[in-house]
């Protein structure tokens, strides 16, 4: 049987979960259905699209409808649902400056990438701190990894209880600092530069966690997919932009070389911190901490283009529906962020899985040694950094992808690309293993072909969608705020995991060392097959109902 399923819809019933007991309101609210749909059906058009999504909270009678309308008067009489609120961006055109603004933290931790990859090979930045050791450099790279894992696991608490704008200035701001530090690193000291990574990877920890999240509550569910395929895209154009970028700098002399990449990303750090005073707050967090018309109106900028005048108000009915439901189940000040893992913990394993196999799938061995298997095939000196960029850059075009498919569950949805992606990514490695196995040119040549191939599979599935499915899974803003974070800690230890065993067991086990993250690969697909359940056109409010419904099947 199929594993796909249509939006979650929504049917008024006499039942009142926001109804104190002590009173006598009885508001109508929507239990939520679940409906399989046919996937080898004929498409729907967009005017019918359109009007699915406008069911979503439809009344089935203008009666019900003016009913609803007096009771809610009542129980939300302090919010203003007829306000007009006065903003120059308003609808799609808010969504996507906010969207693509808030990208520019992932574009950074993309750009670092780049620069530190190849930077470390530099004769001047060697020379500079008088030839560090391979164990120097290694801590280095290593120590912005594990910052980041641990500043991840703060996330919640400033999240939650300061907001998810104030996050975000705060990792950009870190960023900035980690970053001077990293470019004058005075005296000539190593120490002083690895001050600044511990630093920078505290804002990376910061920006990791909350960015997809934050975009997730802003996002219409026909768009979050795309959105969050925007985010990774500019992740991965900060990498092929900040190799490029090295390739020019590296005609300059002297420190020049090193330092200008570098200070390069502290003016992009600085831009996000003085420009994200000037973005929105997340809505679903404002009405989570009961700051209900501040709220309302962000929801209404965000709908001003919707066809439904009324999609604002319905959509801020479900999300107070889904905390007043979570909050009857326990107090605010009852919460706590193991408590919140072990209520949640299938579907936090879940979300973290996710980021788990992004990594374990292999894609750091195959960044980290593809220069040195473009120098084999013959690419050396300059050459092999025009070859390198290349591949950057077909690998963000791939990322382009799902931007078109992600959202539309009739071709493509989150399923079918993770599981496409991961069969096309284990291929490539197992065909890689066997390549190198021969030890001959011809075999280089495959590899390295192969190599592109491996980046462009993961460009379109695992690498955006990981983030996006770790980050839209969970119907509470506490728990999705936890759950990412734990994501996200889950994320960068992998990342220094691989990192650090990569090297050992390539030396120790040669080629073989393909098969075993190309079994990681196809074992990925076997557990989005069999545990991850359809989420495009899905409320975030009812991934709960839709994960039950899942389990059951």
């Amino acid at each position: 049987m199929s594993r796909n399923y249509k939006k979650l819809s929504s049917r008024p019933t006499q039942q009142n979960p926001f109804e104190p007991e002590e009173t006598s309101t009885a508001l109508e609210t929507y239990p939520i259905s679940l409906e399989p749909i046919n996937i080898h059906g004929q498409a729907e058009s967009k005017a019918q699209q359109w009007q699915h999504q406008e069911d979503v909270f439809a009344d089935p009678s203008d009666e019900q409808d003016s009913h609803e309308s007096e009771e809610t008067g009542g129980l939300y009489s302090h919010v203003d649902f007829d306000a007009t609120v006065h903003s120059r961006l308003k609808g799609r055109r808010l969504l996507y400056f906010t969207s693509l603004f808030s990208s520019i933290g992932v574009y950074l931790f993309g750009f670092e990438q780049g620069v530190m990859s190849l930077i470390i090979t530099e004769k001047s930045f060697l020379s500079y701190f008088d030839n560090p050791s391979s164990i120097e450099i290694g801590t280095l790279i290593a120590l912005l990894e594990l910052s980041a894992l641990f500043s991840a696991l703060v996330v919640p608490k400033v999240s939650d209880a300061k907001g998810r704008k104030y996050t975000i200035l705060t990792g950009a701001l870190l960023f900035c600092i980690g970053g001077m530090f990293q470019t004058f690193a005075p005296f000539e000291q190593i120490w002083i530069m690895m001050i600044g990574r511990i630093i920078s990877g505290s804002g990376i920890g910061f920006l990791s966690s909350i960015i997809n999240l934050y975009q997730s509550e802003c996002s219409p569910n026909d768009q979050r997919g795309m959105i969050a395929s925007m985010t990774f895209s500019c992740n991965i154009l900060g990498f092929a932009s900040s190799i490029w970028l090295d390739f020019i700098c590296s005609f300059l002399s002297g420190t020049y070389a090193w330092k200008v990449p570098l200070l390069v990303q502290v003016f992009l750090g600085a831009v996000l911190f003085f420009g994200g005073f000037y973005i929105v707050e997340s809505p679903r967090w404002l009405l989570a901490i009961d700051r209900d018309n501040e709220g309302y109106g962000i929801l209404k900028l965000f709908n001003d283009d919707d066809p439904d005048p009324e999609k604002a108000k319905k959509e801020f009915l479900a999300i107070k529906h889904t905390i007043e439901s979570e909050k009857k189940q326990l107090e605010r000040e009852q919460r706590s962020w193991l408590g919140t893992i072990v209520k949640n913990r299938r579907v936090i394993t879940i979300g973290a899985s996710s980021l788990f196999f992004a990594q374990f799938n292999g894609i750091n061995l195959v960044s980290y040694y593809a220069p040195l298997i473009f120098e084999e095939v013959g690419f050396e000196g300059k050459s092999a950094f025009v070859i390198t960029g290349i591949n950057a850059i077909i690998y963000l075009l791939s990322t382009l992808i799902p931007w078109f498919l992600v959202d539309n569950i009739r071709i493509g949805g989150r399923r079918r690309l993770l599981i496409a992606g991961g069969l096309l990514m284990g291929s490539s490695l197992f065909v890689s293993g066997v390549m190198s196995a021969l030890n001959n040119k011809f075999g280089s040549i495959m590899v390295a072909v192969l190599i592109v191939l491996y980046n462009a599979a993961f460009g379109f599935s695992w690498g955006p969608l990981a983030w996006l499915y770790a980050s839209e899974i969970y119907a509470d803003s506490y728990t999705r705020s936890v759950g990412a974070s734990l994501g996200t800690s889950i994320n960068w230890f992998s990342n220094f995991v691989v990192g650090e065993l990569s090297p050992e067991l390539l030396d120790l086990i040669s080629w073989r060392l393909y098969f075993i993250y190309g079994a990681f690969c196809f074992v990925s697909c076997i557990v989005v097959y069999k545990f991850y359940p359809e989420t495009t056109g899905v409320e975030l409010e009812d991934m709960d109902k839709l994960f039950e419904e899942f389990k059951k099947e």
